[in-house]
């Protein structure tokens, strides 16, 4: 349940933050929190695999529109809390049907 309320206090302060323009600085944003202790953990990809299906679970739940980006930002928040390293890769499509 806390690892719940934790995602849900990540989504808002991110969705609060998606009004500014700047990708990166979101991005940095999303980083911007307390963390613990780095520890080398050989299954911490797993780790993170985990985390990325929990989130992508709990925000399907919400009555918004939770797009890749915040929901990318979100998991970003939750693994730099726990000092496990991740990259945001932003992909763009050119094409006018692009959702």
């Amino acid at each position: 349940m806390a690892l719940v309320f934790e995602i849900l206090t990540a989504y808002g302060r991110m969705w609060r933050a998606m009004g500014h323009p700047d990708v990166l600085r979101l991005a940095t944003r999303a980083r911007n929190v307390r963390s613990l202790p780095r520890v080398d953990d050989p299954l911490e990809h797993l780790v993170a695999r985990r985390l990325g299906k929990v989130v992508g679970k709990v925000l399907r739940m919400l009555p918004t529109h939770s797009r890749c980006l915040i929901r990318s930002l979100v998991l970003v928040r939750i693994l730099s809390r726990r000092s496990i390293p991740c990259t945001l890769v932003i992909g763009v499509r050119k094409e006018s049907d692009f959702q």
